[in-house]
């Protein structure tokens, strides 16, 4: 299976995979001239953000398994309070984590829950982001397959480009079981994606035109 995305006519054969967090710190509301009759969720989530970024830290300092790094850590969302005069009673924040190989996404949603839950000094109420899979887990793990995996090497030779890892996800996270072999492959850059100058050039398209004749006309 080729998973259609911009690589620069370069075959990807490993990205990594993610889960995302809701992870929301419960208070008491009040007036912020009585602060002490309240409980301020986002004081509360202070903590919560510096753990997170400690497990970002650690994770650095892991043994890279293979060319996809260390896995990553990002507090990308937060929100919370109503008034400038009013003491939060919620306060939530949504972390990203990506995935390597050898990390089971499951279990890194419940030790990064676990870190959330020590640190805040509320109650906490989290969840997925994204809705279980199928089978109950959670998130995606990495995609990787090697890099001379005879597909990936086919398509090298087709298209003229080593094949890499990416930074960014696609959905080869979702079609593991659908094929023998995948590959994230395509014309255009991921730089120029979701930009009003994205385009892809008519000479990347007539290459990748041969690419998909020689693959699905052998000879």
């Amino acid at each position: 299976m080729i998973v259609a995305e911009p690589t620069q006519m370069a075959p990807i054969h490993g990205h990594k995979g993610g889960v995302a967090l809701r992870i929301e710190a419960i208070g008491a509301t009040a007036h912020s001239a009585l602060p002490h009759l309240g409980e301020n969720a986002i004081e509360a989530i202070a903590p919560v953000i510096a753990a997170l970024q400690a497990e970002h830290e650690r994770l650095q300092t892991t043994a890279a398994t293979t060319e996809l790094g260390h896995g990553t850590l990002s507090v990308t969302l937060i929100e919370g309070g109503v008034g400038s005069n009013v003491i939060p009673d919620s306060c939530t924040i949504t972390a990203t984590r990506r995935i390597v190989p050898g990390e089971d996404s499951t279990e890194v949603f419940h030790q990064l829950v676990a870190i959330a839950d020590a640190a805040c000094p509320l109650p906490t109420r989290i969840t997925s982001v994204y809705p279980p899979n199928d089978d109950g887990s959670i998130g995606s793990g990495a995609f990787y397959q090697p890099a001379d995996s005879p597909f990936a090497r086919a398509l090298a030779t087709w298209s003229g480009r080593s094949p890499q890892v990416a930074p960014f996800g696609t959905n080869a996270l979702r079609y593991s079981d659908l094929a023998r072999a995948m590959v994230v492959f395509g014309p255009g850059s991921i730089d120029d994606s979701h930009q009003a100058t994205e385009s892809i050039s008519i000479e990347d398209l007539a290459a990748l035109a041969n690419v998909y004749t020689t693959w699905l006309n052998p000879t």
